[in-house]
């Protein structure tokens, strides 16, 4: 018989965690010992759609605050009825919730998860430092986020499971046609797949772009940013791009629930963000077969080895990106030795089956 296990999440709109958490459902209830049932704490979005739609159940708490006793009672009935013999909270928000309440709900196993390194709001940290020990254990998808929350708090146990991608559906995904593109045939496209947040750090990508462009236009004016997301951040980085001179040059594409299909038309991936606690878009770059560029950061540098699996720029040296980018637009026998080795490693290391199979090992241990 399977086993009740209730993912808890923060919201279910289009992003990392939310996408995480819709693998596992799909793939712990492929393995038929595993029942799973997502709980929202903010209003359902796009994600639970998806997830309703393979055949799991979404219940949504509908909080309008942090302090919304109303839906503090719902989850607690959701519970009570669904007997659980895990939940699995993900998000400080769900972390704090399950925690709160574990007390007056049935015993079972509780495991957290945090998939960010981003420091702010500083709150977060020093909340999940107080209550990871409330935990059975806490999982990470990277030694550097376990690191972070132990220099806060204390957990019992605490697991590193890589978050991975399907790469047969990657394989299988076709790019998008060439007539719907926003940018001409023949242009050398450096992209960047995610959020429009400020810790994304886009409006830097967009400066060191546009120096690069203005310092060298000979070597810069065949290569065009593609940018595909969505976020608050947009209109302030259209306006960017607009106040550096290089609007025609930046390419704003819209949301995608298909991410392989815009990234298979770039040249380069990059990633400019220095608080990711994975990032999953350099493995689905990887395993596309497209060369990532990104800085030496906490995360990312435990999936890229520098010029082996990707190319790596220094934080703190403006300009060194897109001295990245260029040294893998123009130089194609390092370029193809790092498409390669990306994909070994996306196979080998990151494909969503060995994910599920290490979350179902690992469950299965508790």
């Amino acid at each position: 018989m399977a086993e009740n296990i209730i993912f808890l999440i923060t919201d279910l709109d289009l992003g990392g965690s939310p996408l995480v958490v819709r693998s596992l459902v799909r793939g712990l209830r492929a393995t038929g010992r595993w029942n799973p049932t997502v709980i929202s704490i903010k209003s359902a979005g796009v994600v639970a759609k998806w997830i309703r739609l393979e055949g799991n159940e979404v219940f949504s708490l509908h909080a309008r605050s942090a302090k919304d006793i109303d839906a503090v009672r719902r989850y607690c009935r959701i519970v009570n009825h669904l007997e659980p013999q895990i939940i699995f909270s993900t998000l400080v928000h769900a972390n704090l919730l399950a925690s709160l309440c574990k007390r007056a709900l049935p015993i079972c196993r509780y495991v957290q998860s945090i998939h960010t390194l981003q420091d702010k709001p500083n709150w977060h940290w020093h909340a999940q430092g107080l209550i990871s020990r409330a935990a059975d254990a806490v999982v990470a998808p990277s030694q550097a986020v376990l690191n972070k929350i132990a220099a806060y708090g204390h957990f019992t146990r605490g697991v590193v499971i890589a978050n991975g991608v399907d790469v047969e559906e990657l394989d299988r995904t076709a790019p998008i046609p060439m007539d719907e593109l926003p940018w001409d045939a023949g242009r050398q496209i450096v992209g960047y797949v995610g959020r429009f947040d400020s810790v994304k750090n886009l409006d830097r990508l967009i400066l060191e772009f546009s120096e690069a462009l203005i310092a060298d236009y000979a070597a810069w004016q065949n290569v065009h940013l593609a940018l595909v997301g969505y976020g608050k951040m947009e209109p302030q980085l259209k306006s960017l791009a607009r106040q550096y001179g290089i609007r025609s040059h930046v390419h704003f594409c819209g949301p995608t629930a298909q991410p392989a299909a815009w990234i298979k038309r770039f040249d380069v991936t990059v990633m400019p963000s220095m608080v990711e606690g994975f990032g999953l878009t350099v493995v689905e770059s990887m395993a596309c077969g497209i060369p990532v560029a990104a800085y030496d950061v906490p995360a990312v540098n435990e999936i890229v080895t520098n010029e082996d699996s990707g190319v790596l720029a220094n934080p703190h040296q403006p300009g060194a990106l897109m001295a990245a980018v260029f040294k893998l637009l123009h130089n194609p026998e390092a370029r193809r030795a790092i498409q390669e080795r990306g994909r070994v490693l996306a196979a080998e290391r990151y494909s969503y089956r060995h994910m599920i199979e290490a979350y179902d090992r690992f469950l299965n241990r508790l």
